[in-house]
């Protein structure tokens, strides 16, 4: 019996301090904007604001100046060719060749 008491006590003091911390002094203009600032129509022009921010960030980068490098890969060749000496003998020589190129470019729109 003690028990169902003390129980008994504890639940209605917790009812009696959660009253007390519910309890919230507001003004009407508050209520409002912090109404306003949960609706999802607000949420939605957040983010409608920050997509046409990126956007237009976007659309601004495309005007700056851009540099372009570009490159064609390494070419390497490397053949034997036959030369005829004087004496009438032939000597065999080698020949290497590596050629690759680089360009660089500034382009603006």
């Amino acid at each position: 019996m003690n028990k169902k008491i003390i129980i008994l006590i504890l639940l209605i003091s917790n009812g009696l301090f959660a009253q007390e911390t519910l309890n919230i002094d507001m003004s009407l203009n508050e209520a409002i904007s912090r109404a306003q600032e949960n609706s999802p129509s607000y949420k939605i022009a957040l983010n409608q604001a920050e997509s046409s921010y990126w956007r237009f960030k976007n659309y601004k980068a495309n005007f700056l100046p851009q540099l372009q490098l570009s490159s064609v890969l390494p070419n390497y060749n490397r053949s034997f060719g036959e030369v005829t000496q004087n004496d009438g003998t032939i000597e065999i020589i080698g020949q290497e060749n590596a050629t690759t190129s680089l360009s660089l470019g500034l382009k603006q729109n």
